[in-house]
């Protein structure tokens, strides 16, 4: 691919030559042929000449603005169409940023430049011309075959008219002549319908292309409006703490939003070089699967999908705990088939779990959501591909992630399957080697010891939190260590409790709960007891949240999803 780069253009246009230079510098790792202007003059006079893949235009310049000179450029045969991204120093002036759109750019970017997403616009669009030139030759190629089959049979043609002149014998060398002409004809169109195929292909790839670009462009758009906007935002010196730390909090999630697409890309990309590493180590499965519960439990409530149910389904009596996989990567495969199915589901049941066969793990997640169409299910394992691609915008997504899951299950040893029906829901499966550890392998690698359950059983818990789910994996972690556990679904019931019931030794405490939250009911409690230990527990998970559980009384902070030796750990330090 580096040489046939070599044959792209690239304009860069900016009069500050220490920009320019760097950018050049950046660029140059995409193998690309890059021309620079240092003016809107030397720009124009090099487009005159020359074809470009994309021009990186500055917006402020003296001798003529970016936006004159993409004017300017559309007036141009060669650059009517050419790609425009636009870089300026100023970000609030929409007025300018709508004439860019209407000149047809394709981005409008802030400096500093994000070096990693502007080499990612650019990647995208070298490897669409590259792919539109192989295709290209291919049909060159074709058309060429074409004209050399249709010159031999011009030729074979006269052949047959001045052998139809000669006597008997002449006349059976024509008819086997026109037998080779027969065969020409049926290779001829051979050769029509592969080019009509070809053509068909460049034609999706071009649809693909625009879809992937429009759906790129508002998963990245959107968590950076919330960015940009909260981080203007915090300038406000007459915010209280708890807007700017509700504003942090925007925009870490957004962030952290982009950060996943990100990693999505680099992945695909991984996959596709075949430089994703894969670590065969210790998963401790019925754990990575619990938390998954929990986490999920969790995110359905966050969205407010109170009218589907979640259920994890694993079979009895499993004779193992610990299996040799890569926990990260299967762990990852589970997250995206489990935020599809939440993401596609109003009502009804998301069941996931997995079931044993011979030797073979067959893993699944299956909903009651909108369902796929027939014609869809054999592309959506495509990158670049949804189910849905007119309700893009309603649902969101880059269609990378069915792909990266693919990737990553056969990586693992294994395959991917999929049964759907519009409106009746999807079932996503995926098989693994079932590869239990030989060795004795305990739930956790530095469970307690026997002596260390002794030194907490029969203490008493008050545990605060809203959330049944939350309070029944509580439950569950602790039956092993016999220990008396109270449950509060607000902040004015732990309050109560905790003076109702004297023997409490430990309250587990969450921050965001009805009635009152977590901060006014440590509050009370330390007021009736300046002794009282209490543990916040809780899904803020900044630096600030710890800070601020610490200085109003507690003595630890257990961030959500939190994990059962954590937990046990936490109790034992304390009590």
């Amino acid at each position: 691919m580096e040489s046939k780069s070599k044959e792209l253009k690239i304009l860069l246009v900016d009069d500050d030559k220490r920009q320019l230079h760097a950018l050049e510098k950046l660029i140059s790792k995409l193998n690309l042929d890059i021309l620079k202007a240092y003016s809107g003059q030397e720009a124009l006079a090099l487009m005159l000449h020359n074809q470009f893949m994309m021009v990186v235009l500055d917006m402020v310049m003296p001798d003529m603005s970016g936006m004159e000179v993409a004017r300017l450029m559309r007036g141009f045969k060669n650059t009517q169409n050419t790609p425009i991204i636009f870089a300026t120093a100023f970000s609030k002036d929409e007025v300018q940023m709508t004439s860019a759109y209407q000149l047809g750019a394709i981005d409008y970017i802030i400096k500093p430049i994000n070096e990693d997403i502007l080499l990612s616009k650019i990647k995208v669009f070298r490897d669409f011309h590259l792919f539109e030139k192989r295709k290209q030759d291919e049909t060159l190629k074709l058309l060429s075959e074409l004209q050399d089959k249709n010159k031999i049979l011009e030729e074979t043609r006269i052949a047959a008219l001045d052998m139809l002149e000669e006597a008997n014998e002449a006349r059976n060398q024509a008819l086997k002549a026109q037998h080779e002409l027969e065969r020409s004809l049926n290779k001829q169109k051979a050769i029509e319908r592969k080019l009509k195929v070809a053509i068909k292909k460049a034609e999706n790839a071009n649809i693909y292309k625009n879809n992937f670009l429009a759906n790129m462009s508002h998963e990245i758009r959107t968590p950076m409006n919330a960015i940009v906007g909260f981080a203007d935002l915090m300038k406000d010196c007459a915010l209280s703490p708890e807007e700017r730390n509700m504003y942090a909090e925007i925009i870490n999630t957004n962030s952290l939003q982009l950060l996943r697409l990100i990693g999505d890309i680099i992945d695909v990309a991984k996959i596709e070089a075949g430089e994703m590493k894969i670590t065969m180590d210790r998963c401790y499965l019925h754990q990575l699967l619990r938390e998954l519960e929990v986490q999920f439990n969790q995110l359905r409530q966050a969205r407010g999908k109170d009218n589907v149910s979640l259920v994890l389904d694993i079979p009895d009596d499993v004779p193992f705990s610990c299996i040799k996989t890569d926990s990260f990567r299967l762990n990852q495969v589970l997250i995206n088939l489990l935020n599809n199915a939440l993401k596609f589901s109003e009502e009804g049941e998301i069941r996931f779990g997995y079931e044993i066969h011979d030797s073979v793990l067959l893993f699944f997640v299956q909903d009651q959501g909108i369902g796929i169409k027939k014609e869809m299910l054999n592309l959506i394992f495509e990158r670049f591909q949804q189910a849905l691609p007119d309700d893009s915008a309603k649902y969101g997504g880059t269609g990378l992630g069915l792909a990266i899951c693919k990737g990553i299950v056969n990586l693992l040893g294994g395959r991917m399957f999929v049964e759907s029906e519009p409106g009746e829901g999807s079932k996503f499966s995926f098989t693994l080697p079932l590869k239990v550890v030989d060795e004795v392998c305990e739930e956790y690698l530095d469970e307690l010891s026997a002596a260390d359950v002794a030194d907490i059983e029969g203490k008493t818990l008050l545990i605060a939190d809203d959330n049944l789910s939350v309070q029944e994996y509580f439950i569950e972690a602790l039956k092993p260590y016999h220990l008396q556990l109270i449950m509060a679904n607000s902040g004015r019931e732990v309050v109560d409790l905790y003076k109702k019931h004297p023997e409490i030794d430990l309250v587990l405490m969450d921050i965001r709960m009805p009635l009152m939250d977590g901060y006014g009911a440590i509050k009370e409690i330390l007021q009736y007891n300046p002794e009282a230990i209490i543990i916040a527990q809780t899904g803020n998970v900044l630096q600030d949240d710890e800070k601020k559980c610490l200085e109003a009384g507690c003595k630890g902070f257990l961030s959500k999803p939190i994990l059962k030796n954590d937990l046990v750990k936490t109790i034992r330090k304390h009590c």
